[in-house]
């Protein structure tokens, strides 16, 4: 699959980037670190290759899906839609969550309106679009990961999952 996603001498690119001469010897817990690193940017990128085949009508890359997901969970959640919050949900800086939403409302996805509880403060809410979008999305992301993590056993992706839950869990609090 890593040749499929076009990416197989990338990892060693990567490691540079990290600080990593190729092909020395690692910490495994620095090659864990960065094989998450380079795992999330492959996925990206497959994702970003595979959403246009999904015929959603507009042109979604992996940031935006999430960033539409994260509002729609947010909303359904009655959590925050708040640009900033939706911002740290998505992994993403306030310069950047600001184009994306720029993004999003011009394909009239999502709109701006001002924080109920805070003044000073935008929140996002989806468009009747959007919220039609939103489950087709869910469905492409889902065949993606799928596919992502078709290589490893059932047992396996439970595993992976619980570990990485594991570590998310254990700076979430």
């Amino acid at each position: 699959m890593v040749r499929e996603w076009g990416m197989i001498d990338e990892r060693d690119t990567l490691m540079e980037e990290l600080g990593t001469e190729p092909g020395t010897d690692v910490p495994v817990a620095s090659g864990i670190c960065h094989s998450i690193i380079w795992m999330s940017h492959l996925i990206e990128r497959y994702a970003n290759a595979r959403l246009p085949t999904f015929d959603l009508g507009v042109e979604l890359s992996m940031p935006r899906a999430r960033l539409l997901l994260a509002v729609a969970a947010g909303s359904a959640e009655e959590t925050s839609t708040r640009m900033s919050d939706i911002a740290l949900d998505v992994g993403v800086t306030a310069r950047t969550i600001t184009t994306m939403v720029d993004a999003l409302e011009r394909d009239g996805l999502i709109e701006r309106m001002p924080d109920p509880l805070d003044r000073r403060a935008i929140s996002l809410r989806l468009t009747e679009a959007g919220e039609t979008l939103v489950p087709r999305v869910r469905i492409a992301l889902d065949e993606i990961s799928a596919a992502v993590a078709a290589p490893l056993s059932d047992a396996d992706q439970a595993a992976l999952h619980e570990l990485l839950t594991r570590l998310i869990e254990r700076d979430a609090g």
